[in-house]
């Protein structure tokens, strides 16, 4: 793993993980330790998998695996092209509902 993954990522993962696996263990002591005790901590709760059932194994190594390393988000859009969006579709919106009031104001005019 070595540097990649950022202390406080290493620290909430560590401790969600310990959490999956025995929620009635107590982790306010792993804030306490270095980052090499850490992943020590980390590879002795993967090696506690081999214990598990494979499904339940898969799902906690998947879930770290997402947890230390998450995918980008590609369609996630920075503030100011979602502002830019969303002031075009207001825009858009306000001009076809008012098209529509006219056509309806137009149609119901020559009953």
């Amino acid at each position: 793993m070595g540097e990649i993954v950022e202390d406080y990522t290493l620290y909430n993962c560590t401790g969600v993980l310990l959490l999956k696996l025995d929620p009635a263990r107590n982790t306010s002591a792993m804030w306490t330790l270095n980052r090499s005790q850490v992943l020590d901590l980390l590879d002795f709760a993967v090696d506690e998998l081999d214990r598990l059932n494979p499904v339940k194994r898969t799902a906690i190594r998947d879930f770290i695996s997402d947890c230390l390393f998450p995918t980008p988000r590609p369609y996630d859009l920075v503030w100011w092209q979602k502002l830019m969006w969303t002031v075009i579709f207001a825009a858009m919106l306000l001009v076809s509902t008012g098209g529509n009031i006219i056509v309806m104001w137009i149609v119901l005019g020559k009953c």
